[in-house]
C-alpha cells in the first residue's frame, strides 16, 4: 500500500529499544537528554520511557545541529524504530529522509517549539515537489511535536510543506495552522468536516471554497475512516500512537 500526502501552502506546524549502534558511539549530548522521556513529551502518555538513540540541538550540547545531517547516519533498512530527539529551536532547513531509512522517528521538545521551517519556492525554478520544506520518501515514519513549515508566503505561488511518498507514515500531536493564501489552488482542495466538537466547531462562519463541505451522512463518512482509507487495522497499533479505527 502506498499513502502519498502532500500539504500546499500550508504552515503544517509518532521506540528504539536498542542503545546507540556503534556506529554513532559519541553522538550523545552532554546532559540527560538521551535517558527517560516521560516528561518531554506532550500528551503522549502512552511513549512513557521513550528512549532516544540521538539528539540534534542548536548549541554545543549535541553532535548535530542540522536535520539532514543526524538523518544521514542513521541505520539503513532498519527493522526496528531508531529515535531522534530535536530539541527546542526554529531550524531553518530542508529535510529529506531518504527511501533507505526506514523506521525512523522525529521528537520534537513540544508542539509549537521545535519548528522546521524553508522558504524554497517556484520563483527558483522549482517544481511543486522541489519546495517541499521536508519530504518523506521512507516507510513506517512518525513525527511528534513539530511543527513543519514551509514559510515563503503566498506571493511566491504554490509551494509545499510536507510530502510524503513512503507507506505508513504517521504524524501526531504536530497541529495545523490556518490557510494564508488567497485563491491558489483552492479550486482542487478538498476538505471535509464531520461531527466536530470543542472550539472552533461551529460551521456557520466557514470559508465558502468550492471544495469544502460539512458532511452529515455517516455513509458518507465511512471509507475516509482510518481502518477503510488507509488500511489502518494492519499498520497503525505499530506506531505506539492512541489512535480510533471506526467512529
Amino acid at each position: 500500500m502506498l499513502v502519498t500526502l502532500v500539504i500546499a501552502n500550508a504552515r503544517n506546524p509518532p521506540k528504539s529499544q536498542q542503545g546507540m549502534l556503534q556506529d554513532v558511539h559519541g553522538l550523545a549530548c552532554k546532559n540527560d537528554d538521551m535517558l527517560e522521556a516521560s516528561n518531554m513529551l506532550q500528551d503522549l502518555q502512552e511513549l512513557v520511557g521513550l528512549n532516544f538513540d540521538m539528539v540534534v540541538a542548536s548549541d554545543s550540547s549535541c553532535n548535530f545541529t542540522i536535520v539532514s545531517e543526524a538523518i544521514a547516519i542513521t541505520p539503513v533498512l532498519s527493522s526496528s524504530r531508531f529515535t531522534i530527539k530535536i530539541k527546542v529551536r526554529i531550524y531553518q532547513q530542508n529535510v529529506v529522509v531518504p527511501s533507505n531509512k526506514t523506521n525512523l522517528f522525529l521528537v520534537g521538545d513540544e508542539r509549537g517549539i521545535t519548528i522546521i521551517t524553508a522558504t524554497k519556492n517556484a520563483h527558483e525554478g522549482l517544481e511543486a515537489l522541489g519546495t517541499a520544506t521536508i519530504v518523506v520518501q521512507s516507510t513506517s515514519f512518525l513525527a511528534t511535536n513539530i511543527i513543519f513549515q514551509n514559510s515563503v508566503g503566498p506571493s511566491n505561488e504554490q509551494v509545499v510543506t510536507l510530502a510524503v511518498t513512503g507507506s505508513n507514515s504517521t504524524f501526531y500531536n504536530s497541529g495545523w495552522l490556518e490557510w494564508e493564501g488567497t485563491t491558489i489552488g483552492l479550486n482542487t482542495l478538498v476538505y471535509r468536516e464531520y461531527k466536530k466538537f470543542g472550539a472552533g466547531a461551529d460551521t456557520s462562519k466557514r470559508v465558502t471554497w468550492e471544495g469544502f463541505k460539512v458532511i452529515t451522512d455517516l455513509v458518507e463518512v465511512e471509507p475516509f475512516t482510518p481502518r477503510n482509507f488507509i488500511n489502518g487495522s494492519q499498520w497503525l497499533n505499530s506506531t505506539g500512537f492512541p489512535y480510533k479505527l471506526d467512529l
